[in-house]
């Protein structure tokens, strides 16, 4: 089965957190992604997600720091969007109007403007 190619927005904490639980989906034999792709501004935080991840699937993503050049990447078909709420909607709208399938951290928007943004961009 092929599997959809994800990229992880954000590779903090959390962003480490949901390559662990990618991780444990892959090792059940279960995962229908697999993560193709690590963006944090912080090339270095990245880097270290992308290494946990080569370690734990076998695999290392390609390391991002924009994410125009992300988008660009054919591999990507979806994004899970693990950053700072703030952020959120910006990354979504981007990411769905280049016609990429979209994850959200909660909580999904900050204000019903940017919430109601991202509904109309995924419309």
């Amino acid at each position: 089965m092929r599997k959809l190619g994800i990229a992880l927005v954000g590779a903090g904490f959390m962003g480490t957190r949901h390559v662990h639980g990618y991780a444990a989906l892959h090792a059940a034999g279960v995962a229908k992604a697999e993560i193709v792709a690590i963006l944090d501004l912080d090339r270095e935080v990245a880097g270290h997600a992308a290494d946990e991840a080569e370690r734990l699937m076998g695999r290392r993503p390609t390391v991002y720091t924009d994410l125009a050049e992300l988008l660009d990447d054919p591999a990507v078909e979806a994004v899970d969007i693990v950053t700072d709420p703030r952020t959120h909607h910006s990354i979504a709208i981007a990411a769905m109007e280049a016609g990429r399938h979209v994850l959200c951290e909660k909580p999904l928007a900050l204000t019903i403007r940017s919430g109601r943004a991202m509904v109309d961009a995924a419309e």
